[in-house]
């Protein structure tokens, strides 16, 4: 009776010895890693009971051929959807200065490529709640073919409604059904390494906004605008070609029971942090978008830029500074959270903007471009992952990424257009300046609440 009345009590003085040199913090660690093994154990319990029909516990692949060839067909769909989204400054230039030029304004024309970039996000409304009842591989087809459709019947356009209709809205519906559905199998195929994934794939906007520009000021002087957009059309049905080949969605994701759901659940936003979150992203996409636009118009009334081909090559000097932009911050928010990366990421992006102010020449502009790629690319890599450790339930993840997605397709809609009319009444890139980097800023306000409001310790993992 003495031994084992020895042993607990030494057993006692040990543990007092070890909680002594623990930190709060530590503690405090110790006490959300209990809660969260309670948690997997409830969950093991009621998936196990018989009858029960909670879901069951999911495990990413997180690696493997067939995860990464999802990362190979995201990137295409990524080059395809966004890589057209973010060329758009090329189309805006040439149709303000040749192809409409005299029939409409420039605020008029960037409502093409806004309609455009806020329908790949709005769609995310239903493709959210589509996507999680398991129709993904029809959404990646049919959103291929309207991306096709729509390019082909840009390059036959020469009237303003032409353009609103095939580049903005059926090019935009099916950028967003494909894009979506990407983004959703990479979630499905990968956990610890979701963001680094995500991230990669996401690197296909960058190299097709960097390519497409370049063959449309090589080829319009050449074949004409109509044959050009038909060159690009040629490389695009490659690109779904080989992105339709290798989509797959893990069995395992399919055997997941999930309680039944409206195709529209805005019953998410009873999470307040996720609530403040998509309004920080949707203010975000607000002046996002507006230096990615009108960064050509700009350089074109700096006299460095007159009289050679610099301007023209902005677009593309901005999508490359966005590569980086979208691997190494998704590379840190596996290992620190989301939201911890995209608010510096949107912070640097607003700083930049009020940078942009004073900047009157050449060398100033190509590093701002590089710059503002960076920040823009990490924010439009995590504009959908970011919001994901703000919902707990994986059986909602589409239905997480769909309703941000479409708040950011609303920001996206309104932002350009009220840019280029503060350009068009005042004569002066100071208001829209100003407008973009307001909007970032209090953008950067919005996710720090919500970050806040989830954990208040300001160096947690969200």
């Amino acid at each position: 009776m003495t031994e084992p009345l020895s042993r607990t009590q030494s057993l006692v003085h040990s543990l007092r010895q070890l909680h002594s040199q623990l930190s709060e913090s530590d503690i405090a660690s110790i006490d959300e890693l209990g809660a969260e093994l309670a948690g997997d154990n409830l969950t093991h319990t009621k998936s196990e009971a018989p009858g029960d029909n909670e879901k069951k516990i999911y495990n990413a692949p997180d690696g493997g051929l067939w995860s990464w060839l999802q990362v190979l067909s995201a990137f295409l769909a990524c080059s395809s959807s966004w890589g057209q989204v973010n060329t758009f400054g090329v189309f805006q230039a040439y149709y303000s200065s040749t192809l409409l030029a005299g029939k409409v304004t420039d605020s008029q024309i960037s409502w093409i490529g806004t309609i455009q970039s806020s329908l790949v996000c709005l769609v995310g409304m239903f493709t959210g709640g589509l996507f999680d009842k398991g129709y993904r591989y029809s959404q990646a087809v049919i959103g291929q073919f309207f991306m096709l459709l729509g390019l082909a019947m840009t390059s036959l356009s020469t009237e303003y409604y032409q353009f609103i209709l095939a580049q903005g809205v059926c090019m935009g519906l099916g950028a967003g059904l494909a894009f979506f559905a990407a983004l959703g199998c990479i979630q499905a195929h990968f956990s610890n390494r979701r963001m680094i994934a995500t991230g990669i794939a996401a690197t296909g906007s960058s190299f097709g906004a960097i390519i497409f520009p370049i063959m449309l000021h090589r080829l319009i002087p050449q074949i004409g605008f109509g044959w050009s957009v038909r060159c690009l059309l040629l490389i695009e049905v490659v690109f779904a070609a080989v992105s339709l080949l290798v989509f797959r969605i893990p069995k395992e994701f399919d055997a997941i029971e999930r309680h039944p759901r409206p195709i529209v659940d805005i019953s998410i936003f009873k999470s307040i942090p996720y609530t403040w979150a998509v309004c920080g992203w949707f203010i975000i996409f607000v002046g996002g978008y507006i230096p990615l636009f009108y960064i050509e118009v700009y350089c074109n009334t700096i006299p460095g830029f007159q009289g050679n081909d610099l301007a023209q090559y902005m677009v593309s000097i901005t999508a490359a500074g966005s590569i980086l932009g979208r691997i190494i911050p998704n590379y840190l928010a596996d290992k620190f959270g989301g939201l911890n990366m995209m608010i510096p990421g949107a912070l640097m992006a607003s700083i930049l903007c009020f940078a942009w102010i004073g900047i009157k020449n050449v060398a100033g502009m190509i590093v701002f471009g590089i710059l503002y790629g960076y920040a823009s690319g990490s924010l439009v890599s995590l504009a959908g992952t970011s919001v994901l450790r703000l919902v707990d339930d994986i059986s909602r993840v589409g239905v997480a990424l769909g309703m941000n997605l479409f708040f950011c397709g609303i920001g996206a809609l309104i932002g350009s257009p009220i840019g280029g009319a503060i350009y068009s009444n005042t004569g002066s890139f100071l208001g829209l300046q100003l407008f973009a980097a307001a909007c970032l800023l209090c953008g950067v306000g919005c996710m720090m609440t919500a970050k806040l409001i989830y954990h208040r310790k300001l160096m947690h993992v969200v």
